[in-house]
């Protein structure tokens, strides 16, 4: 599949999610065909209830509910991330397209690693580990760990 398609494919659902996103974001009104409404926020549950024809974008959204179903949360964010990355991928492979499909797999694989330890390490270093110290104590503020313990569970995010 070509890396225009992939990007028109991520962008179309780019659309549905900026909408919904942030503080300041709408809610989504759906009228089911089975005629249920559904108004909604929520970026796994509007993907979801898409109805869609596109082999690319049903494994996008595949993608997207196996994250929530991981994390909790993040579909929005899945997507706009997405949406970036596969922006950037067509900027920087341009019209010189590798002439290998294994350089082009290559290629990709680094610049996924690049993202996961220059965006996405940093930020959970930096916004979630300090957030999950409270999750590991009681109610009452005592810790459920030794902070050693503690400091080892936290370390692999």
């Amino acid at each position: 599949m070509e890396i225009e398609k992939l990007v028109q494919t991520a962008e179309s659902l780019e659309n549905i999610m900026v909408r919904c996103f942030g503080p300041d974001g709408r809610q989504v009104l759906f009228v089911r065909d089975t005629g249920d409404i559904l108004i909604t926020k929520d970026g796994c549950r509007i993907l979801e209830s898409l109805l869609l024809e596109h082999p690319a974008a049903r494994l996008m959204v595949q993608c997207v509910s196996a994250h929530c179903s991981l994390a909790g949360d993040g579909a929005k964010s899945f997507i706009l991330l997405l949406a970036a990355m596969l922006r950037a991928s067509r900027a920087e492979i341009g019209d010189g397209l590798p002439a290998y499909h294994g350089a082009r797999r290559l290629w990709l694989a680094r610049g996924l690693a690049k993202l996961v330890e220059e965006v996405l390490e940093p930020v959970l270093k930096r916004h979630l580990a300090p957030r999950c110290g409270s999750a590991l104590c009681l109610s009452s503020g005592h810790p459920l760990l030794p902070r050693e313990q503690a400091a080892r569970a936290l370390a692999t995010y």
